[in-house]
């Protein structure tokens, strides 16, 4: 049986006598998906995807977690070449109807799963389904079919992307923050242009306290965002943000924005950003802010973004990580566009304040680092054109000083 070498922790040869019984055009295909990075890198995988990868050389399952005497029976006379088919033979120790037909731990048992399997051939099924069960065990938590995160209702119906796709289109009403990262199809975990060393194993599911939630879920906020920036777009620019909430409020901050990368367009993506870190995570937000560029970035163009592995976007960086705050949010988040500069208060108060920032003579430090289990990496290969491949294959290129 062929097995895709992206879905698993074997490295196919690719030099040396095993190499040569590949053809040379599937050696030329794994030489470049190779040198460019091509790995299965989704942040979050169904259910149905997990039952659909390959059991042995498992990518989420330690080396130990196979025995060649142990798993030739299973390999050979049960066909378990996927996880579905593993879940499957270590349920049938327990997977009994009546106590007439109950599983016996030994290998001459009689109950009906344990005659199915003696009948192709198996000496021992007990032992197998018993392997089987460890083999599972041993899979890590992000690709355990048994691991789920908590249901928290932030993930966007239907109805209310449609609701959003209005509002876009109108510039009226507030536009929600989808925050689903899950991967429901197999073709869309491909990606290339990864950097290996920030690929992660780990669970990237939102840290709860229902407990404490309780108290903050009703207490919505409303957060005014603006930002400023003087000789935009040149080497001496500065530029500052702010977040506004009412009158005296503890969290009230105006930011001088540090590095060289000083621009209209990203002082507010980073207001939200800091408001996001400051504010409890189970209290919903509402940012009110006038820029129609920081709205669309985060709520129209971002999935597109990220399958395009951010290519030629701008403040990438920025985008990303409150992205990662968005996300990790245990409440509802929305955006208005509100008209700047035309009476409303709290964008009049975050105007002044944005203005005090970028005349702030030290810079403020943002926090901007992401874990790896939340850094998407690289772009998805099933949307990948080829202007964009040319385009990522330039930017991976070291460019040297002049």
């Amino acid at each position: 049986m062929s097995t895709n070498p992206f879905l698993t922790a074997w490295d196919p040869p690719l030099r040396g006598p095993r190499a040569n019984t590949l053809p040379n055009e599937i050696k030329s295909l794994l030489k470049t998906a190779k040198k460019f990075n091509v790995s299965f890198a989704p942040i979050k995988i169904s259910k149905q995807i997990k039952k659909q990868l390959p059991t042995w050389h498992h990518i989420g399952a330690p080396t130990t977690a196979f025995h060649k005497t142990k798993d030739k029976c299973l390999q050979n006379t049960h066909k378990s070449h996927t996880i579905k088919n593993m879940i499957k033979i270590s349920k049938h120790t327990t997977n009994i109807q009546n106590n007439s037909q109950r599983h016996l731990p030994h290998k001459d048992c009689t109950c009906p799963p344990c005659q199915k399997d003696q009948q192709v051939g198996c000496s021992n099924p007990h032992k197998c389904a018993t392997t089987a069960r460890e083999i599972l065990s041993k899979i890590t938590p992000k690709y355990d079919t048994g691991t789920k995160p908590k249901k928290d209702e932030l993930s966007l119906t239907h109805r209310r992307k449609e609701k959003n796709t209005q509002a876009h289109q109108s510039r009226n009403g507030e536009i929600l923050f989808d925050p689903t990262t899950i991967r429901t199809n197999l073709k869309d975990c491909f990606r290339i242009f990864t950097d290996p060393k920030y690929n992660s194993i780990a669970l990237a599911h939102r840290l709860q306290n229902p407990t404490h939630g309780l108290n903050l879920i009703n207490k919505k906020m409303t957060i005014f965002t603006d930002g400023s920036c003087t000789n935009n777009r040149k080497e001496n620019a500065k530029s500052g943000c702010d977040i506004w909430i009412e009158e005296g409020h503890q969290h009230n901050t105006a930011l001088r924005i540090p590095g060289n990368n000083q621009s209209n367009q990203c002082v507010e993506t980073l207001a939200i950003l800091v408001a996001l870190q400051k504010i409890e995570p189970y209290i919903p937000i509402t940012f009110m802010t006038d820029s129609k560029y920081t709205i669309n970035s985060l709520t129209k163009h971002l999935p597109t973004w990220e399958d395009t592995g951010w290519i030629g976007i701008m403040n990438s960086t920025h985008l990303k990580a409150t992205a990662y705050h968005l996300r990790k949010h245990l409440a509802q988040t929305g955006f208005i566009l509100v008209k700047g500069h035309s009476g409303l208060h709290g964008n009049e108060q975050a105007d002044h304040l944005a203005k005090e920032g970028t005349n702030k003579l030290t810079e403020d430090s943002i926090d901007l680092t992401i874990p790896n289990e939340f850094n998407l990496q690289g772009a998805k290969l099933a949307t990948m054109t080829q202007a964009q491949a040319y385009k990522g294959i330039r930017e991976q290129k070291k460019k040297s000083e002049r």
